[in-house]
């Protein structure tokens, strides 16, 4: 293994991060907007806009600790690339892609549950 082999898997971390970081920050202040590129799309998520915007905001926090993960491997990685570490890094970055990816898993069943319930309480007014 060597450097050559490692940076386009570290690179892919890195848009992955960019990407969720990027993404976070709107959704945690409920400015995405329902649309058919960008966000978690379940059933509950997609039943309305306020289902849309409570489930984006309750998932923000774990999608934004997915992007924290995410650079953090990769901070972790290329110190490793620095001390010709390329096997250890490239191990380090599979593992931030696996927590990365089951942070996003969690955030998207978040969302949903929050969206069920946010849909529920539209259907049932009456609570004061």
């Amino acid at each position: 293994m060597n450097l050559i082999d490692a940076l386009p898997f570290m690179g892919g971390l890195l848009i992955v991060s960019l990407t969720m970081m990027g993404l976070s920050l709107p959704m945690k202040a409920g400015q995405l907007s329902r649309n058919s590129l960008v966000g978690i799309k379940t059933k509950h998520t997609l039943a309305s806009d306020q289902a849309w915007q409570k489930g984006h905001t309750a998932a923000a926090p774990l999608v934004l600790r997915a992007a924290r993960v995410g650079f953090f491997a990769l901070f972790c990685a290329v110190i490793l690339c620095l001390v010709q570490q390329f096997s250890i890094a490239f191990a380090l970055t599979g593992l931030g892609y696996a927590v990365t990816i089951s942070l996003l898993l969690w955030s998207t069943r978040v969302a949903n549950v929050a969206a069920q319930e946010a849909s529920s309480e539209e259907v049932l007014p009456g609570k004061d």
